[in-house]
């Protein structure tokens, strides 16, 4: 423990905060600043030890569960920092820094030191100055102590990357926890979200990124719960996502190959060691796709147009004008006009009612929605408009275009 040892006796030197090791049966192996222990006035009381033992087994648990520093009041009152130490998995021991004495009122805080303490009449004395220069600690002075103590340990002993894991993995599992409770309150059945994944298609189609990842979380989160947070399946359900889009860019452009940057990703999602390292590599690959459909809308080199194609592709929905783009990229209203019918070869209102037409034909193919509401959910003002634009488009209606091309379920 030497290596150790090194890192932690500067600490108290700077804090005259105590620290003590213990093994894993709670007996100590060695501490520093040691006159700064109260500790010490009630060695003598064997259930005082009792508990205490007890106290720090706990916590050196709960500190190994969190894999951060746990924070814990003992049998006086007064504030401890645990942390784990924690090699290849295993706990070896736990690092106590105090007691530390914490609040406003010294009188208050003695009163809890002393109550149910017994002491022998020879100790009063010690005991009495010890409490007149016993320091104070504030809340935010306790959390700055925390914080400087963990990366004391941390940086002590190579294995931050394991403790990293384990503040993540205890993360994941309490918000687990917390959705299944959601829905056995709500009553409701865990079926998988195929009402999401098809959103998320769509989403994808647009190459609405904003869109896409708000969906995409959604889906992941219900994803993590049907599977009850099992990796592998939860594995099997991403990396199906992921071909389920990827033939989407496929049909987009015929000459479109998956790159060796998504071969990686796929590779890398069936290497990933959490929940979270999943989800943000499957935003990746989303959002990778919804750029490459989204950019073969418009290859120019004009930056003001490719901007303005994503603001329209991620805001179609809503009530959009050529005056609301132009205020949101701070340009000219008639120099985007002419612009954009320079480097897209139509103009706005033939641009976005083209969006909106792509995302009606593939609610018609696959849904069961009415034609108001498809009309609605596209962005059109109205359902007569919405039939007819796209009969001058496509050549028939909307009703007739269902008919020929509804999909099965």
């Amino acid at each position: 423990m030497n290596h150790h040892e090194r890192f932690i006796q500067p600490f108290c030197n700077l804090t005259k905060v105590p620290v003590t090791y213990f093994n894993i049966n709670a007996v100590p192996q060695w501490e520093y600043c040691t006159g700064g222990k109260i500790c010490a006035f009630f060695n003598g009381d064997h259930d005082h030890q009792c508990n205490c033992r007890k106290t720090l087994i706990s916590s050196a648990n709960m500190a190994a569960q969190l894999g951060e520093p746990y924070i814990f009041l003992c049998r006086s009152g007064l504030i401890n920092i645990a942390i784990a130490l924690i090699i290849q998995g295993k706990i070896q021991g736990v690092f106590i820094a105090g007691p530390i004495p914490m609040g406003n009122n010294r009188e208050m805080i003695i009163k809890n030191i002393l109550k149910g303490m017994t002491l022998i009449p020879e100790a009063y004395p010690k005991l009495i100055i010890f409490l007149s220069e016993m320091r104070i600690f504030s809340p935010k002075e306790v959390s700055d102590l925390a914080s400087l103590f963990n990366s004391t340990v941390l940086y002590s002993f190579n294995t931050i990357d394991e403790y990293r894991k384990i503040k993540e993995n205890y993360k994941e599992e309490s918000h687990f926890g917390e959705k299944i409770h959601t829905y056995k309150k709500l009553g409701r059945q865990l079926d998988y979200p195929h009402e999401l994944e098809e959103l998320l298609v769509q989403k994808v189609k647009m190459g609405d990124v904003k869109g896409a990842h708000k969906i995409l979380t959604e889906l992941l989160d219900k994803i993590f719960i049907i599977e009850c947070r099992d990796l592998s399946f939860i594995k099997v359900r991403v990396i199906g996502i992921c071909a389920i889009l990827t033939r989407i860019t496929s049909k987009k452009d015929e000459s479109f190959q998956v790159s060796s940057e998504e071969i990686e990703n796929l590779y890398l999602l069936n290497q990933a060691q959490s929940f979270k390292d999943l989800c943000s590599l499957t935003a990746k690959i989303c959002e990778n796709i919804c750029v490459s459909i989204s950019s073969r809308v418009y290859r120019g080199n004009s930056s003001v147009i490719t901007k303005a194609c994503h603001f329209i592709n991620e805001n179609y929905k809503n009530k959009i004008t050529l005056s609301i783009v132009a205020d949101e990229l701070y340009i000219n209203l008639s120099y985007l006009s002419s612009l954009f019918k320079k480097e897209m070869g139509k103009g706005f209102t033939e641009y976005i009612n083209d969006i909106r037409l792509r995302h009606t034909q593939d609610l018609l193919e696959n849904t069961n929605l009415s034609l108001m509401d498809i009309s609605t959910d596209a962005g059109f003002d109205c359902q007569s408009y919405f039939t007819k634009v796209f009969k001058n488009k496509i050549g028939i209606t909307p009703s007739e275009y269902r008919k020929k091309n509804r999909k099965q379920d």
